[in-house]
Order: structure tokens, then C-alpha cells, then sequence
């Protein structure tokens, strides 16, 4: 799963990553943080929660979900941290290339 994080003008951060890894990365969230609950959904992003924080996704040219609260965006820093390991640690969820 290749995933990147981004520091956003205003204090948020963004997680991107490949539409063929969504799969994957839904899983290891799940996993982790619990299910997953589309508060809005609009033609280029959803409003979603899980873990207890609402997370922007926004799916228009590269995927990714937002964060702005502190809670949330160190909730990505630790999706993005064990995504750059050889073993995730979300029970071995991984992308095939």
C-alpha cells in the first residue's frame, strides 16, 4: 500500500493514496479504528467517521482523507507510519501489485 501525507495550509493533513489500494486501506482503518460511517456524501468527497473523529475524503483526482482536528490527524500519521513498514500491523492487510 503506498501512502503519503501531506501538510496542509490552515493545520490539517491529508493522507493520499492509489484508488487500487482503497480496498486495503479501508481494512486496515477498520481494524484499527472500527466501522466506518458516511456522515454526507457529495458528488467529490464524503464526510466519514470512525475512531470517534469526522475525516473529509475527497475523491476527485488522487484519494484522500483530511483531517483538522488533532485527534484525527495523528490517527493518519499512524495509518501512514505502519503503511511504511515491510509488516502492517492492521492484520496484514496489504495491496498485491
Amino acid at each position: 500500500m503506498v501512502i503519503s501525507l501531506l501538510e496542509l495550509d490552515g493545520g490539517g493533513i491529508a493522507l493520499e493514496f492509489e484508488e487500487v489500494d482503497f480496498d486495503a486501506l479501508r481494512a486496515a482503518i477498520t481494524s484499527r479504528f472500527g466501522v466506518i460511517r458516511i456522515l454526507e456524501q457529495a458528488a467529490l468527497y464524503s464526510d466519514v467517521e470512525f475512531g470517534g473523529e469526522r475525516f473529509l475524503y475527497y475523491h476527485e483526482w488522487t484519494p484522500c482523507l483530511i483531517s483538522r482536528s488533532e485527534t484525527g490527524k495523528n490517527m493518519l500519521r499512524q495509518i501512514a507510519a505502519h503503511s511504511q513498514r515491510d509488516t502492517d500491523p492492521c492484520d496484514g492487510y496489504r495491496s498485491t501489485p
